[in-house]
């Protein structure tokens, strides 16, 4: 199994490379995050349900909702600016 650290180091790597700072690269990714809940959201449901017995209606309304609703709404709008800047914090080495 991988290291925590090696993990860390390999992610902020691509991270540095640049290539999540392409605008297409960034609506993309919000589109895979949104489709990978719609396609998984039931599981998220029994999994919320089972750990804090939310009831679905809640789970749609606090979880899933709350997350898929800017997705579908704005996912063109999130990132604007296709000028990304790279966080301070995720240059600095462990």
């Amino acid at each position: 199994m991988m290291s925590i650290t090696k993990t860390v180091k390999e992610h902020r790597k691509y991270f540095l490379s640049g290539k999540t700072r392409d605008y297409d690269f960034r609506i993309d990714s919000l589109k895979k995050l949104r489709d990978g809940i719609i396609r998984n959201k039931e599981k998220i449901y029994e999994a919320l349900y089972k750990d804090l017995h939310k009831p679905k209606f809640e789970g749609l309304g606090t979880e899933v909702g709350l997350v898929l609703q800017p997705l579908q709404i704005n996912s063109e709008k999130i990132y604007k600016d296709r000028h990304a800047t790279a966080l301070p914090a995720i240059q600095k080495e462990i």
